[in-house]
């Protein structure tokens, strides 16, 4: 009885360890051997979308049987994407590739899941996190259309989530999506939600539009839709309309921090893009340096963005050939 007792308990402990860092070992798979030996990476082989990565993730967690498992595993995948969208040129092919394979390995997730359940539900999460490809949305396209023979259900929250990430794909039919989705969900959700697919399209003067919206006190918007549109307004598959955005998101912080409320800053200094370049590394040090009497909630929201974008900068250097 005692031997099974303290055999339980190292099970125990065991499961326990593999939930705790089930994140940090997919993350490790999906960029691992990254200049381990000094050589040059080959991302494409780093994402566990083989037979013989996905295999080593369902040995390292179990078959991820837990439900908090698999909720580490698909952050995992929309972390890595984040921080391969951020690499410098000299990262492609390599990372296009290893972004598309994330990509496919959660919809080989979606597809094994039964439909409905909490499990696929995850992974649905992620993948609208993540999806980028022609083929991604034209999945996600097929996701909202009527009937049972659809292959993934959708309440009404992800049904928006879905409308949101096409436009933010530049969908040729967004504005028709958003218009026939608020439709069915007139509520005050659903308004939040459609301009929350507003402002994800992906063209510049849409974006400096909604920029001027959200800044000026006086528009006619409530804090919690200026914070659906700040939430939506720059995703991490929007590269260089960040790096367009850089300096006008940094000097206005100051005027910011003075005209609106704390609930508002905290979304706001989320936006502060993080580049993964030498220069935003820069950049954001000497914004720390120059404004330290900005509001506390701006502050603290530009040391994280500053200390973010080094280390990406960091592992960069270890994932770029001639870094």
């Amino acid at each position: 009885y005692k031997r099974q007792h303290q055999v339980g308990r190292i099970q125990d402990d065991v499961n326990r360890i593999k939930v705790h860092h089930a994140k940090d070992i997919a993350f490790g798979l999906v960029v691992a051997d990254l200049g381990s030996r000094g050589e040059q990476a080959d991302l494409g082989r780093c994402v566990p979308v083989s037979d013989r990565r996905a295999d080593s993730l369902d040995d390292i967690v179990g078959g991820a049987k837990e439900y908090r498992v698999v909720l580490q595993l698909s952050s995992a995948m929309e972390d890595a994407a984040r921080y391969l969208w951020r690499l410098p040129p000299g990262a492609d092919p390599d990372r296009i590739r290893s972004l598309k394979n994330i990509e496919d390995f959660v919809a080989e997730r979606i597809r094994l899941a039964d439909r409905g359940s909490d499990r696929q539900t995850l992974w649905i999460d992620a993948y609208l996190n993540i999806a980028h490809s022609p083929e991604a949305a034209e999945r996600i396209g097929a996701w909202l259309q009527p009937g049972d023979a659809v292959s993934v259900h959708l309440d009404q929250d992800r049904r928006w989530n879905a409308v949101v990430t096409l436009n933010a794909l530049g969908a040729a039919d967004g504005e028709e999506l958003w218009r026939r989705e608020l439709t069915s969900d007139p509520s005050d959700n659903g308004r939040r939600k459609s301009l929350a697919a507003e402002a994800a399209r992906p063209e510049e003067g849409n974006k400096r539009s909604w920029l001027d919206r959200i800044r000026d006190p006086a528009a006619d918007l409530s804090l919690a839709r200026r914070r659906a549109v700040m939430w939506n307004l720059l995703p991490p598959n929007q590269y260089a309309l960040q790096a367009a955005l850089f300096a006008d998101i940094l000097g206005s912080l100051p005027r910011m921090g003075e005209q609106h409320e704390d609930a508002f800053l905290s979304s706001y200094g989320a936006m502060i893009p993080k580049l993964c370049r030498e220069e935003s590394v820069s950049r954001l040090a000497q914004a720390v340096e120059n404004h330290g009497d900005i509001n506390p909630i701006l502050l603290r929201a530009l040391k994280v963005a500053h200390q973010e974008d080094a280390r990406c900068l960091r592992m960069a250097a270890f994932s770029v050939p001639g870094r």
